[in-house]
Order: C-alpha cells, then sequence, then structure tokens
C-alpha cells in the first residue's frame, strides 16, 4: 500500500522522466 501511495503522488511527467525506477517497483510489488 506504501508504494501505491508514492505512485500515486507522482505526476505523469514523473513516471515518463525516470520509467527505470517505475518499472523496478512494480516487478516488486508484481
Amino acid at each position: 500500500d506504501a508504494w501505491l501511495a508514492v505512485l500515486d503522488g507522482a505526476t505523469l511527467a514523473d513516471l515518463v522522466e525516470r520509467p527505470a525506477p517505475l518499472r523496478r517497483l512494480l516487478a516488486l510489488t508484481a
């Protein structure tokens, strides 16, 4: 849930600029 809150607070621009960390988080939570 904590990770979801972090992703929720992230803007679309942040996700586009930093896709690698996002993918790592998704891989850990998947």
